[in-house]
């Protein structure tokens, strides 16, 4: 939460006053004044971000402890169950601090119509793996949706406003 923070408003800061809003705490309140449409699956993350805690020292500490654990926790898995890729629906992102590859796929949606997808993870350098085995389970279960791109910009239309 601290890293994206900092790192989404530094961000704007670069932008100077071509930044549409000054900050995350910033989205936030834009996405409260219409959030069905703005962040119709919600904005936990995003307002956990503006809200956290912790300081630089802190994140420095606990980023450099995460991807110690996280990539020992991932060798160990890949080697005690000799497998070469990971596949799930949701897991933690633990493979992003420990530096390992991982694509996600759509994969449809579930009952309440909100998409749902795929993650694979690999470990290290295997990325074009990792794409063969993505593209084939695409193709073999065709449950990707194309997205209703009209339907797409008249509702992004309608939230900024614009044509």
């Amino acid at each position: 939460e601290y890293g994206f923070r900092d790192s989404f408003n530094a961000f704007l800061s670069s932008l100077g006053d071509n930044a549409p809003l000054a900050s995350l705490a910033d989205v936030v309140s834009f996405n409260n004044e219409d959030l069905v449409n703005r962040a119709p699956y919600g904005q936990q993350f995003v307002e956990g971000s503006v809200n956290t805690t912790i300081t630089v020292k802190e994140y420095t500490a606990l980023k450099e402890s995460h991807r110690e654990e996280s990539a020992a926790a991932l060798r160990d898995f890949f080697e005690e169950h000799e497998v070469d890729l990971i596949v799930c629906r949701a897991c933690t992102q633990a493979y992003a601090p420990a530096g390992f590859p991982a694509l996600t796929i759509p994969d449809g949606f579930d009952k309440n119509g909100v998409p749902i997808s795929l993650i694979f993870v690999g470990d290290y350098l295997s990325e074009a793996q990792l794409l063969a085995v993505a593209y084939a389970y695409e193709q073999a279960t065709d449950s990707r949706v194309e997205p209703d791109l009209a339907l797409r910009k008249e509702q992004i239309s309608t939230v900024i406003g614009g044509e």
